[in-house]
């Protein structure tokens, strides 16, 4: 409903306005996005990208919308995106193709620990976005660590986020890399951030 609304105001789609006001800034592949009856992007799914470009999403927002030294994202917005909008999120079983009708009977139904803006809250203070079949794209603020992974998982499995509590975070208590130079964007090395420390 946002993405329709965003495009009868804007007459653009809303790949078409994030291309050019954010994702082009970020040096993403091409992407593909979904198109809804009627000309919209489906706004809430159907995005595909890699996953070195879900993982420059998530740098995006764990600098609070500053990229390279631009500001693309306003911090508010990464601010109020982030954090706990909806406190107790119930889902129902997932067909492949939409989540079903809650029964409250059901061993499958998940709860989740909340729901920002297209972000869902987890562990530690964190929050991440996913994709059917297991993409991720997890930022820790508290760790200045960015995680992505695209995987092809059955529906419902649980286990790869059990092993990163269970195994990669304990591994992220180490005090965070100290930046090694002002200005740096880059909170861990990266091919995206072009500072001289990150090309070392």
């Amino acid at each position: 409903m946002l993405s329709a609304i965003v495009t009868r105001v804007s007459g653009q789609t809303m790949h078409a306005l994030l291309q050019e006001r954010v994702l082009g800034f970020l040096g993403m592949d091409k992407l593909e996005w979904d198109l809804a009856p009627g000309g919209f992007n489906s706004g809430g799914n159907g995005l595909s990208c890699t996953t070195e470009d879900s993982l420059k999403f998530g740098v995006l927002h764990l600098n609070k919308g500053q990229w390279q030294g631009r500001q693309l994202l306003s911090p508010q917005w990464i601010a109020a995106a982030t954090r706990n909008q909806v406190e107790d999120v119930w889902m129902g079983e997932f067909d492949g193709k939409q989540y079903l009708p809650r029964n409250k009977d059901g061993a499958s139904e998940v709860q989740r620990g909340g729901y920002g803006y297209q972000w869902w809250m987890t562990r530690h203070g964190g929050y991440y976005a996913s994709g059917v079949f297991g993409q991720y794209c997890m930022v820790l603020p508290d760790q200045e660590t960015v995680l992505a992974f695209t995987c092809g998982l059955q529906l419902g499995e649980r286990r790869l986020q059990a092993a990163i509590w269970e195994y990669l975070f304990p591994a992220l208590g180490r005090a965070a890399r100290t930046r090694k130079r002002p200005g740096c964007n880059s909170m861990q090395r990266s091919k995206a951030c072009a500072c001289p420390c990150c090309r070392a």
